[in-house]
C-alpha cells in the first residue's frame, strides 16, 4: 500500500510539474504575444516628430516631391514665397500640368510646436487631378478638421534622422496614420 500510495504522490508531483511548465510556457507566450502587439500598436503612431521650434521659411526652400503611384508631384518653393505646383500623370486617366502662384507660400505656427505650410492656389493632388479641391480634411496631428478652399495645406514635420518633410492633410475623417506613407510625404529631393 505503501508502495502505491508513494508512487501515486509520485505521480501527483509529476502532473503538477507538468501544470507548472504549460503554465510557464503559456506565460512566456502571452508575454511575447503582448509584446509583438505592443511593438505594433507603437507603429501605428505616427513616426513623425514636430519640426524644431525655429524652423523658418528659408528651412523649407527647395524641391519636394512625392510619389502617389498614379503619378509624380513636385513642389519648388522659392526663397522668395513664390512656388510651382509639378504634376508628371503616369496613368492615361492623369493629366500632367504645371501651376504657378502668383501669390506667395507662408508657414504658420501653432501650439505645442505644430507648423503648417500654407500654399494658396495650390491643388491637393492626393486624391487624383480630376479632385476639384475644396472641402473638409483632418489635420491628423492635431486632429482638427478644417475647410480648405482654393489653397494647399500641409503639416511640416521631421523624421528620426531629423530630415524635414512636408505631410499632406487627410480627406478622409475616419483616416488614420498610414504605416508606409505612400502618397501622403513629399521628401526634398534638392535644396537650392
Amino acid at each position: 500500500m505503501n508502495r502505491f500510495s508513494f508512487g501515486s504522490n509520485r505521480l501527483h508531483v509529476r502532473k503538477h510539474e507538468m501544470s507548472f511548465c504549460r503554465i510557464a510556457v503559456r506565460d512566456w507566450t502571452s508575454f511575447g504575444l503582448v509584446l509583438l502587439i505592443s511593438l505594433a500598436l507603437s507603429s501605428c503612431i505616427s513616426p513623425f516628430l514636430n519640426p524644431p521650434q525655429s524652423v523658418q521659411k528659408g528651412d523649407l526652400v527647395g524641391i519636394w516631391q512625392i510619389d502617389y503611384g498614379r503619378g509624380k508631384e513636385r513642389l519648388i518653393l522659392n526663397e522668395d514665397g513664390s512656388f510651382q505646383q509639378i504634376y508628371e500623370g503616369l496613368r492615361d486617366d492623369q493629366s500632367s500640368f504645371a501651376f504657378t502662384s502668383r501669390q506667395s507660400w507662408w508657414i504658420e505656427h501653432l501650439d505645442k510646436g505644430y507648423v503648417r505650410l500654407h500654399l494658396p492656389g495650390a491643388k491637393y493632388l492626393a486624391l487624383g487631378t480630376n479632385w476639384s479641391g475644396a472641402g473638409c480634411c483632418t489635420d491628423l496631428f492635431t486632429g482638427e478638421g478644417l475647410i480648405v478652399e482654393n489653397e494647399l495645406i500641409l503639416h511640416v514635420r521631421q523624421n528620426s534622422s531629423r530630415q524635414l518633410l512636408l505631410h499632406h492633410l487627410s480627406a478622409n475623417v475616419d483616416a488614420g496614420f498610414p504605416i508606409f506613407a505612400r502618397g501622403s510625404v513629399y521628401h526634398r529631393i534638392d535644396k537650392p
